[in-house]
């Protein structure tokens, strides 16, 4: 059950995406707006995976602020739920037309260019993949944006209550405690090499995996919490 303090964020969340769409639609600058710096309109022509997509330009777009299970490449098998993670990104903005907004880092380093993705009645794709639960919170960097966060937090919370997409197909054999890097805000198992390089002064640590997901701390690449 939602309660009432989770609607408020959520809606609050919404709201903030409308705002910032319609920003970029009538050029008026407000201070979400002013910090990314530009925006731009395109065609969806492609659906790479749960995070990223192709426009009509032929720029690859990879969603700021969430990312979802990896789709298998070069025989590799894909992650849980990726597919299904695909296809809902694909209902939701396959030859749609978009808006939008970059980050203060407009591109990651393979090219690809960093944005908050709006549909034209002001959905933010961002927020409706966590909120269906095909993606999870990813803070990692710059583009982390401050104003966002609070509603992607709440809205992945009541996916992992609700038990929505990936939070209900997908586990992971468990560890007795994971640990977080306030630094990266990537949780590692115990004895991943890339967690123990973590500082002391930078550690965290989580009882169960979904403590740290509701924190916004995304998974390990390596270890695979």
């Amino acid at each position: 059950m939602f309660t009432k303090g989770s609607i408020i964020s959520i809606l609050s969340a919404i709201s903030l995406c409308l705002t910032l769409s319609a920003q970029a639609g009538s050029g008026k600058a407000g201070p979400a707006a002013e910090s990314a710096r530009l925006t731009a309109e395109a065609t969806v022509t492609l659906v790479c995976d749960g995070d990223t997509i192709v426009l009509d330009s032929g720029e690859k777009v990879r969603y700021l602020g969430i990312d979802a299970p990896e789709t298998g490449h070069g025989g590799d098998p894909s992650e849980c739920y990726a597919q299904k993670s695909r296809k809902t990104n694909i209902a939701i903005v396959l030859g749609k037309r978009i808006t939008v907004r970059y980050g203060i880092e407009k591109r990651d380093r393979y090219g690809r260019l960093l944005a908050w993705v709006f549909l034209p009645d002001g959905t933010c794709v961002n927020f409706e993949m966590v909120r269906s639960g095909s993606a999870w919170v990813y803070r990692k960097g710059e583009n982390a944006d401050l104003e966002l966060l609070p509603g992607l937090l709440e809205a992945q919370r009541e996916a992992i209550l609700n038990r929505s997409g990936l939070w209900e197909a997908c586990s992971a054999t468990p560890s007795p405690v994971y640990f977080g890097n306030l630094k990266t805000f990537v949780f590692h198992r115990p004895r991943c090499l890339l967690g123990s390089e973590t500082s002391r002064l930078n550690q965290i640590s989580f009882a169960d995996r979904l403590r740290a997901f509701s924190e916004g701390f995304s998974p390990c690449r390596i270890c695979r919490p």
